[in-house]
């Protein structure tokens, strides 16, 4: 079976209608710095090694609670193993931007998409650098499953649709 890219539900409240700024218009006295990039790993274990240790967790230590702007969640090894499950695009070097992008975000909008799920984008704003968005799905038994995109304003704004949790 082919994965499916999911998509926003259409008719959702975007940027615009919150009245907040084209991304490409946020300046970087209002973006963060962007944290180091960390080198890219040679396997699948190794990159999830290289991001549980960027965001503070171990085999040993399995589990961190972050605290955002909106909520707690709870980072846990075995479910960050789908951010670097794409080998090609190398998504351990982007560690570093994770956990700042939690814990101080430009936004954070909660979405629909077209499997009916809801899923919270946090955007995260960086200087000299492309910016981030990290997404989290509450499955059905309570788990939580991340992703982690890099990518340009174009896209992100695209993405800045559902309800408005949190803006500064």
């Amino acid at each position: 079976m082919k994965n499916k890219c999911l998509s926003l539900l259409p008719g959702q409240k975007g940027w615009k209608d919150y009245g907040r700024p084209n991304l490409a218009e946020v300046p970087d006295s209002v973006r963060t710095p962007a944290p180091a990039l960390l080198s890219d790993a040679r396997s699948k274990d190794l990159a999830l090694d290289v991001l549980t240790n960027a965001v503070g967790i171990s085999r040993d230590n399995p589990t961190r609670i972050v605290n955002t702007p909106v909520e707690k969640v709870i980072l846990r090894r075995e479910l960050l193993e789908h951010v670097v499950q794409q080998r090609t695009d190398k998504r351990e070097r982007y560690s570093n931007f994770l956990l700042p992008t939690l814990e101080d975000p430009y936004e954070v909008w909660l979405a629909q998409y077209s499997d009916s799920g809801l899923r919270t984008h946090y955007i995260g704003l960086y200087q000299d650098y492309r910016d981030m968005m990290a997404v989290v799905r509450i499955g059905k038994d309570g788990s939580l499953i991340w992703n982690l995109i890099r990518s340009g304003e174009k896209w992100l704004n695209n993405r800045r649709a559902g309800t408005l949790l949190f803006g500064r």
